[in-house]
């Protein structure tokens, strides 16, 4: 007789009554026991996770795991007819043979029962292809035992991904607010590489994200930004085109102005000249009558050529005004005395002013200012500058 005490210690009671353990059993698990049965000569020693036997008969007793597939509280008892175990389950009873192992392993059937993408039934076949709000999968499956089988878990993969593990306690997959793109889920066991089964579907993306929509999108911000650089580069060639015709137009005004007074001036001058050279000749005196020919022409050449310029240096313009005051001088009998004032600080040789321009103010300062006066007569004429300007004054005394 064999007892099993509230302990887990195993008990042995001879044909005199007497009570001892049970000799070391090899390999018997660390777990703790919580059934034995006798069957023939095997001992069936029963733990939370697992089936072993024990043989009587040997002279050293080890323990056995005995691959059934099932947990030990799945079986509630055993018995052996032959070379047959039969294991009393909660599903019936399961026949196996003791060779080699006790029962062969069988793999659970995999199957999936629906497959549907917000709460809209799909063919497991079918591939749909859904828009980006049907983004809501629940897959339902189903494992099937069909006497014995192996206890290695369920994995599901998506898109070749490392495999997660199924939850023990459902048997749905729901893989809620995906976002857009193509899936491909397998399911497989954790011993096994093979997947049992693989759906495959699609998410489309949102029209503003499909390439389409982003080319149309840039194409109608590039014509918004070309049209507005058009706008903007015809406003700038317009008032370009107006700013130039302005400048066109101050600068036609200006040439008619100059042009005006050197019309004006060039009589005058050449009248009075004539008239002095005239003189010299009736009063004969021929050695001033040379002389002031000689600076007239002199004076003549260089009106003529700063004539056709609209701007000239202004070390000509002093020149031109010097031989245009001795000629002057001349007319005055030496009564009309000058000076030329020009700024150290003025670079003649490089500033540019309009061409004639201060010879009919010279001019008119004579006639009408210093030509009535007695006595000697004094001009003085200064060029200077002030700040970024060019300040040109004159002043008679008498």
């Amino acid at each position: 007789v064999y007892g099993l005490s509230t302990h887990g210690q195993i008990y042995v009671v001879d044909e005199r009554n007497n009570i001892n353990p049970i000799p070391p059993i090899s390999a018997l698990p660390d777990e703790p026991i919580k059934k034995i049965k006798i069957a023939n000569d095997y001992l069936f020693i029963f733990t939370n996770n697992e089936l072993g036997y024990v043989s009587l008969k040997a002279k050293n007793q080890t323990y056995t795991k005995a691959e059934t597939g099932f947990y030990a509280d799945e079986i509630n008892d055993v018995s052996i007819l032959g070379k047959q175990l039969i294991l009393v389950t909660n599903n019936g009873l399961i026949v196996g043979g003791m060779e080699n192992q006790f029962l062969k392993k069988a793999t659970p059937l995999f199957d999936i029962l629906s497959f549907k993408i917000n709460d809209k039934n799909y063919g497991i076949s079918q591939t749909p292809s859904v828009s980006y709000k049907e983004n809501e999968v629940e897959i339902n499956y189903a494992l099937l035992g069909f006497g014995v089988t192996q206890n290695s878990p369920l994995l599901y993969s998506i898109n070749n991904e490392k495999p997660r593990l199924c939850s023990p306690e459902t048997r749905s997959l729901k893989l809620p607010a995906l976002a857009p793109g193509t899936y491909s889920i397998s399911f497989l066991f954790a011993d096994s590489k093979q997947p049992l089964k693989t759906i495959a579907f699609t998410i489309n993306k949102p029209f503003w994200e499909e390439a389409w929509f982003t080319a149309l999108w840039l194409m109608l911000l590039l014509s918004v930004v070309y049209i507005y650089f058009k706008w903007q580069i015809r406003i700038i060639q317009r008032r370009n085109q107006l700013l130039a015709e302005k400048v066109e137009l101050e600068q036609n005004l200006n040439t008619s102005m100059l042009t005006s007074i050197k019309a004006q001036m060039n009589p005058h001058f050449f009248y009075n000249a004539l008239n002095t050279i005239q003189s010299f000749i009736f009063s004969n005196e021929k050695e001033n009558a040379s002389a002031y020919l000689n600076k007239f022409s002199k004076l003549t050449r260089v009106i003529l050529e700063m004539s056709e310029k609209e701007s000239v240096t202004l070390a000509e313009e002093v020149n031109a005004i010097t031989l245009y005051l001795e000629i002057e001088k001349a007319r005055f009998n030496d009564d009309l005395n000058y000076t030329i004032t020009v700024d150290n600080k003025l670079e003649s040789e490089v500033m540019r002013i309009p061409s004639m321009i201060i010879q009919p103010y010279i001019e008119n300062a004579i006639k009408h200012g210093l030509m009535h006066k007695k006595g000697e007569k004094k001009l003085e004429i200064k060029f200077e500058i002030d700040a970024e300007n060019l300040t040109i004054s004159m002043g008679g005394y008498y």
